[in-house]
């Protein structure tokens, strides 16, 4: 056998073995409905134990999901500087027949008779003293300061006015304060707003009932103290995220739940 036959027997070779593998490899080709219902139907009725144990661990899955959407929910809200976080808060009011006693509570931690911090030892306190830098300026002046969203009232009552915004900040120390007074024809009334600064906050306010009546109402679904004085002032006081909200002035209570539902 010559090398030009030998040459083109092993062509002949490549080619049939080119165009088998071609063959073998080749895509299916358009399947009917039939088939389709066929294979799906088939797919359908697999081994029970199998398909069981798929159906389990989507059911898992989605489970998980939903659970974790939920946390996420109720831990993070949309604030100022993109802050979020999660807290607990507790808030009851204790008659003690003479006097009242209101305890509020924040914390980042689930709120427990074991976990509250113990007390310092007083040779151990340090006391810093804090200097305040009070100034006036306008309510979008204030909102540029402040690190927190400042809040105002869409509702005020008629006749008063916003008259003023003090902003007090400290030296060296993250604390920060923002009062907005309205003024009326005969009175004013000033909204407090005080970010809580640390991982907990615990306030205690002790009234004579002689002099005062003690309300728990409900701001916006919060739980707020409304103390209504014998000499015709009043306070509402709640918390809202992670800012304490003082309203005081000579307003009836149902003015001050007007105001305080308002505030965005």
């Amino acid at each position: 056998m010559n090398q030009s036959n030998e040459k083109q027997i092993w062509n002949d070779h490549f080619l049939q073995e080119s165009v088998k593998k071609n063959y073998n490899e080749a895509p299916d080709g358009p399947v009917s409905k039939e088939a389709v219902w066929q294979r799906i139907n088939s797919e359908l009725t697999e081994d029970s134990s199998r398909k069981h144990s798929r159906f389990i661990n989507t059911k898992v899955l989605s489970v998980a999901c939903v659970f974790l959407i939920l946390v996420i929910s109720s831990m993070f809200f949309q604030l100022k500087g993109g802050e979020a976080f999660g807290w607990f808060t507790d808030y009851f009011i204790r008659d003690q027949g003479k006097s009242t006693q209101i305890i509020n509570q924040l914390s980042d931690k689930e709120i427990t008779t074991d976990n509250l911090p113990p007390l310092p030892n007083r040779d151990d306190l340090e006391v810093k003293e804090l200097i305040p830098i009070e100034e006036k300026m306008s309510l979008t002046e204030a909102n540029a300061t402040v690190s927190f969203t400042l809040l105002n009232p869409t509702v005020v009552p008629e006749g008063y006015t916003l008259k003023d915004v003090t902003v007090i900040t400290f030296a060296d120390y993250p604390k920060e304060k923002a009062f907005l007074t309205y003024e009326g024809a005969e009175s004013e009334f000033t909204i407090h707003q005080e970010p809580i600064v640390g991982e907990q906050y615990s306030s205690n306010i002790t009234v004579n009932n002689k002099h005062a009546i003690v309300e728990t109402i409900n701001i916006n679904g919060s739980d707020a103290t409304y103390l209504g004085f014998s000499n015709g002032k009043a306070e509402l006081i709640w918390l809202r995220m992670r800012t304490l909200i003082t309203i005081k002035g000579e307003l009836s209570l149902s003015d001050m739940k007007k105001v305080a539902a308002s505030l965005n």
